[in-house]
């Protein structure tokens, strides 16, 4: 016959610290074995590149494309929007030069 294991606690739960939303932002979450979400780093650093500086990130826009340019330019293949604006930079350096 097996035996219930059981804990004895020692101290009051009303010591414990509060929780925080620093505190739950590093929890990470599980059921039984298998983890649904990992904890975060600690709070001050952050995962994946730094940010570039402001002068270096692209904006998001929308853009209304014929489907026939469209197919082309995703047909170059992958970092086709890179090549977009690699080429209205040309585009508006060649315009500036001849103003």
């Amino acid at each position: 016959m097996s035996e219930k294991s059981t804990i004895s606690i020692d101290h009051d739960p009303g010591d414990a610290p509060c929780l925080t939303w620093e505190i739950a932002a590093r929890a990470q979450l599980a059921i039984g074995d298998k983890i649904i979400r990992e904890a975060d780093p600690p709070l001050g650093r952050r995962r994946g590149r730094p940010a570039k500086p402001e002068v270096d990130r692209k904006e998001l826009v929308s853009l209304r494309l014929s489907p026939d340019v469209l197919a082309w330019l995703r047909g170059t293949g992958p970092g086709w929007q890179t090549r977009v604006d690699d080429l209205l930079r040309v585009k508006m350096v060649a315009s500036q030069a001849a103003e």
